[in-house]
């Protein structure tokens, strides 16, 4: 459905709004990844500032659009409410009410939102948001391109939902359209949960007629919303735990053939949980009760993961679409293929590997044991590598040369002087055992005589008292 044909009420596009520009029923913006108006030419700007750029996805409810701030100069989202859902009674008010008090709540898992309004489109009443632009891409994003995560992933992403939902449900506010595309990351790697506020209204509009529930949202609807009741705190819950379902097992539970029969295939049934997710099974199974009155709360499933965390493995970095600061901070792989990958991963900017100088064969087990950058390669490429291996030198001094032939000529040490005897080996190398021996002894001794002395300075000494002197006695 486009925004320029607002009569066109059908099944929605399947694209979602965090994902790439899909197909819409409108040529003027299918044929095009720019946002055009009636006459087909760009528009000078949205809302009197902001410049409309690339249009990311289309479905019945939001229209999503790459924008620049020109008053602010940045990069953002802008997302614009379908006319016909504005066109309904009461819904500007409800709308200004409830962004006002979403522009309020902050906290980094929380999608910030920069400005919002009403404003004319194509000559009908919009309402838009404006929000921070993510380049990480959702977590749809990586369900389409076929990654399941462990279960250790996805705890993390699990955990980062429930702090930014916690924020939400203590300011009042519940988002009622917790799916995949509605999890979205930042360059850096750390997750947002988008449409705060805005996911609620539109869902509730739709909520109004049968077909209003596109098969996507179905996917993620919890059983009270399936029956007509209106979404809570608990049905975040629900939805966030088939989220995590989908991204370990590749499936969601409950799926039909149609959106009626998805929401009718979940009323009164228990989540199927499988036991092969371990300590994670009877958390997913709580959150995922039909009665919102069993069911964990958000701050009460987040403990429950941080508690199944534990039993798991740590969780490696997530294969997100951006390469930032995110896919910068992860570690390196330990080095099992040709010898000079691993060196081009872990080099240090401010340390290039330079060739090893030769050792003197006196120094060589201290150079081993104390070579620096050698040692914080095993650390960072390989934790399980132990530092110090000299098996796993060959595979990390890369372009090392063969050691230097003793030089020719070199003169020999200068002879002893006449009448004084050599010196040993044992004199200047090191000590022979008897010496060992000797010094061990002494050592033993000075110990002892120690511990006698501050034993008798504690215990053996008597008390001693100053007697006054007294007055007439010499």
């Amino acid at each position: 459905m486009s925004l320029d044909d607002p009569s066109a009420v059908g099944d929605p596009a399947e694209t979602e709004s965090t994902g790439a520009v899909g197909p819409t029923d409108a040529p003027d913006v299918a044929g095009s990844t720019e946002a055009t108006d009636a006459t087909g030419s760009l528009p000078q700007l949205f809302a009197d500032r902001y410049s409309l750029g690339p249009r990311r996805g289309s479905s019945v409810d939001l229209a999503m659009f790459d924008a620049v701030d020109t008053t602010d100069q940045r990069a953002v989202v802008l997302k614009i409410v379908h006319p016909d859902i504005v066109a309904s009674e009461g819904f500007v008010d409800r709308f200004i009410t409830t962004m006002e008090e979403v522009a309020v709540v902050r906290h980094p898992n929380l999608s910030e939102v920069y400005d919002f309004g009403v404003a004319e489109w194509n000559g009908r009443t919009v309402c838009f948001v404006v929000g921070e632009s993510l380049t990480g891409g959702s977590l749809r994003d990586l369900r389409d391109r076929g990654r399941e995560l462990s279960l250790s992933q996805a705890v993390m992403v699990g955990l980062d939902v429930c702090r930014g939902l916690d924020i939400a449900h203590r300011a009042g506010q519940v988002h009622g359209d917790i799916r995949p595309s509605n999890l979205v990351f930042g360059d850096e790697g750390r997750l947002r949960v988008t449409d705060l506020g805005v996911a609620s209204l539109v869902a509730a509009e739709l909520a109004a007629q049968p077909e209003g529930i596109s098969a996507e949202r179905a996917r993620y609807v919890s059983p009270e919303e399936a029956v007509g009741q209106p979404a809570g705190t608990k049905s975040d819950v629900y939805a966030l735990c088939l989220c995590l379902l989908e991204v370990v097992t590749g499936q969601v539970p409950f799926v039909g053939e149609s959106a009626v029969a998805t929401l009718a295939n979940r009323v009164d049934k228990l989540m199927p949980v499988s036991a092969d997710l371990g300590p994670l099974a009877a958390v997913f199974e709580r959150a995922g009760r039909p009665d919102p009155a069993d069911r964990s709360s958000v701050a009460e499933f987040g403990r429950a993961m941080v508690q199944a965390a534990e039993k798991l493995a740590r969780p490696s970095p997530l294969p997100l679409l951006s390469a930032g600061l995110f896919a910068e901070a992860a570690p390196a792989p330990v080095p099992t293929a040709a010898a000079d990958e691993p060196v081009e991963a872990v080099a240090v900017e401010d340390e290039p590997l330079e060739p090893v100088e030769p050792v003197e064969p006196g120094a060589e087990s201290d150079a081993s044991e104390g070579d620096a950058p050698a040692g914080d390669v095993a650390e960072t490429s390989a934790p399980e590598t132990v530092a110090g291996d000299e098996s796993q030198v060959p595979a990390i001094a890369v372009g090392e040369p063969a050691p230097l032939p003793e030089p020719v000529g070199e003169p020999a040490p200068l002879p002893a002087p006449v009448g004084e005897p050599a010196a040993s080996p044992a004199a200047v190398g090191e000590p022979t055992a008897s010496r060992r021996g000797l010094i061990a002894v002494v050592a033993a001794v000075v110990v002892v005589a120690a511990l006698g002395l501050a034993a008798w300075l504690v215990f053996g000494r008597t008390a001693s008292h100053e007697v006054p002197r007294l007055a007439g006695i010499e």
